[in-house]
């Protein structure tokens, strides 16, 4: 999980430097840009299926009970 959100954030500043690099051509832009965002969503939903998957054996745990 600390993976992810890492990651995550490894990805998010590299994408603020992107305007600094001022000679990239649009194209090579926008394919970097589609890279990123396709393994953002990819590692949002490891996340989010993650955290549910927490919540559930805690509520069948408190159900045991």
């Amino acid at each position: 999980m600390e993976y992810l959100i890492s990651r995550c954030a490894e990805i998010e500043s590299k994408i603020q430097l992107l305007p600094a690099f001022r000679v990239v051509q649009k194209a090579q832009l926008r394919q970097l840009l589609a890279a990123y965002g396709k393994e953002i969503r990819t590692l949002t939903a490891v996340i989010n299926r993650s955290e549910v998957s927490a919540v559930q054996s805690t509520f069948k745990a408190g159900r045991k009970r």
